[in-house]
């Protein structure tokens, strides 16, 4: 069954746009000012999907693509070009957690002493015991891991590379692969609601 999804968006230059299906409608009664959506009108799309993914940073776009390969027809939605315009394209690269010299056990008592014992330790552990499935899914997209003490590094594709651009230029060409992922660029997502059938993304 498919996911029902009420959205207001607001599309770059501040204009309102209601659509429908696949096509874009402008909404001729909406109102906006200094690029941001009145209370005039409410910007919605409905969409039909399985898997409606919002924001297309690490997180959103490896769900977007693990969800596709699982078969679901996907959509992911970003106010940014796809990956770009995330912590996760300038950030460093670098991934704490167990590694075949750092055990699951060594890293969850580093992490709960370093966060003075506020962590929620099931999760901590359960990120501790789910990160190789993690990499692996990284290292199929083409990226290469390379270990360190505590964790490991994206190599970058040159010296003076960002490696966290490295990492969302990689998944994101797996995203491009799919004729099954919808991607949606320069929207803000202002809100969600619950549909007919009581699902929502």
């Amino acid at each position: 069954s498919s996911t029902d999804v009420s959205a207001g968006v607001v599309w770059p230059g501040g204009h309102e746009t209601a659509l429908h299906g696949d096509h874009v409608e402008p909404d001729r009664n909406s109102r906006c000012r200094d690029g941001l959506a009145s209370s005039a009108g409410r910007v919605q799309r409905e969409m039909r999907k399985d898997v409606v993914v919002i924001g297309a940073g690490c997180a959103g776009m490896i769900a977007a693509s693990e969800a596709w390969k699982g078969g679901s027809d996907v959509a992911i939605i970003d106010k940014g070009a796809i990956g770009l315009g995330t912590n996760s394209a300038l950030s460093a690269g670098i991934f704490a957690s167990p590694t075949p010299n750092y055990s699951v056990e060594e890293y969850v008592r580093d992490t709960l002493q370093t966060g003075r014992g506020i962590n929620y330790e099931p999760l901590v552990r359960l990120t501790a015991e789910e990160a190789p499935r993690a990499f692996s899914i990284l290292r199929s997209s083409g990226l290469d891991l390379v270990e360190f003490p505590g964790g490991y590094v994206i190599r970058g594709a040159g010296r003076d590379s960002i490696r966290g651009l490295t990492l969302v230029k990689a998944l994101a060409k797996e995203i491009r692969k799919s004729n099954r992922i919808e991607v949606l660029s320069g929207i803000y997502v202002t809100e969600t609601r619950i549909g007919k059938r009581g699902r929502v993304a």
